[in-house]
């Protein structure tokens, strides 16, 4: 014979007292109560189990997030820095390459002005005799005449 339940063997062993079947069955309740309660502990501590794990998931996910973040800062950090030394670099060479211009700017106005002073002493050597020559001429040249209301006065 095979039996379903608790209850068909309590039914098959004691048909007659009905009394020690509704122990049986209060027990046989009792009895699938508790295999309930286990088997929602049981599903609770799986619940529990797997809250935890998903809990260790969550912070693995925000260390990997943070590690990520400063990750990316340190690589931003550095692409800035050699921007910022290329920059400098092209700065310095453009400067440089502009100086050189100012200094030889710089050196071909001071040739011009020592071309332009040589060709003022040459004058001044070349024409110094007769200019005082002139000026003395000039000075000691005197013509002697009246002033013109001088001789307005007497006309």
């Amino acid at each position: 014979m095979e039996f379903k339940s608790v209850i068909g063997v309590i039914t098959w062993l004691l048909p007659i007292s009905t009394r020690w079947y509704d122990v049986c069955r209060t027990n046989e309740a009792t009895l699938l109560i508790r295999l309930q309660a286990a088997q929602q502990s049981q599903g609770i501590q799986t619940l529990l189990e797997a809250e935890k794990e998903a809990a260790k998931i969550v912070q693995q996910a925000r260390q990997y997030r943070v590690q990520r973040l400063k990750d990316a800062r340190s690589e931003a950090s550095k692409e800035i820095e050699a921007y910022k030394q290329a920059k400098e670099a092209e700065f310095r060479a453009f400067e440089s390459s502009h100086a050189g211009t100012t200094s030889d700017a710089q050196t071909t106005v001071d040739k011009e002005t020592e071309l332009k002073l040589q060709t003022i002493s040459q004058s001044y050597e070349q024409a110094k005799d007769t200019v005082v020559e002139k000026l003395l001429a000039r000075v000691t040249l005197v013509n002697p005449e009246l002033h013109r209301n001088l001789k307005k006065l007497e006309a």
